[in-house]
């Protein structure tokens, strides 16, 4: 027969059981709100994100300042991001179209000027490609602005060929002779390779 004291014991434990039982139902109802509310700011954020890369791409092409600074405070990550379909990001569109305002806002925001298009073109040899399509320009701020960030001018794309290529391919004498007067490593190959005759 059971006493009055082993019945409060069995009942003050079955009480901690439910206490407890409660106690991780809570905490699991927590943590379950916690991650619901977790991947809709991150779905929030995703969008707003891709909404923000997609408005600064067009905004670069129709050379739309306002919008492309609009953009690019909203999400400032996305001047890297790479476009799925050419491979470009929107910093490297902005050199590809010779947008040296754009390049310079996009500088100061985190633009990564090491990163590489799908053909392995980095921002520099976009910017040069520009100034060689656009002979009628004289203003190269753009490639100025870029080699002074510390843009590796000796970078290759993807089939091997630096700026210095482009620019010799193009038949461009004032891209050459700048390239070359900045270090290109081109310079030390040729002369490694060149073999003068004697002086008498």
């Amino acid at each position: 027969m059971m006493h009055l004291q082993d019945y409060i014991t069995v009942l003050s434990n079955y009480c901690f059981d439910i206490v407890i039982a409660a106690t991780t139902l809570f905490l699991v109802y927590l943590i379950i709100c916690f991650l619901i509310k977790y991947f809709r700011e991150c779905k929030e954020s995703d969008s707003n994100n891709l909404e923000a890369f997609q408005n600064l791409h067009e905004a670069i092409i129709e050379n739309d300042m306002i919008k492309a600074i609009h953009s690019i405070r909203k999400c400032p990550e996305a001047v890297n991001y790479l476009h799925p379909l050419d491979g470009y990001s929107p910093f490297m569109r902005a050199c590809l179209l010779g947008h040296t305002q754009l390049v310079n806002i996009m500088l100061k925001h985190g633009a990564d000027i090491s990163l590489k298009s799908s053909k392995g073109e980095t921002p520099f040899y976009l910017a040069i490609f520009y100034h060689i399509q656009h002979p009628g320009s004289v203003n190269a701020t753009c490639i100025r602005t870029l080699y002074y960030a510390g843009c590796d001018i000796n970078a290759t794309n993807a089939k091997g060929f630096t700026a210095l290529h482009l620019a010799a391919s193009f038949g461009h004498i004032n891209l050459v002779k700048w390239l070359l007067s900045k270090g290109h490593n081109d310079v030390a190959q040729l002369l490694q390779n060149l073999e003068l005759p004697a002086l008498e």
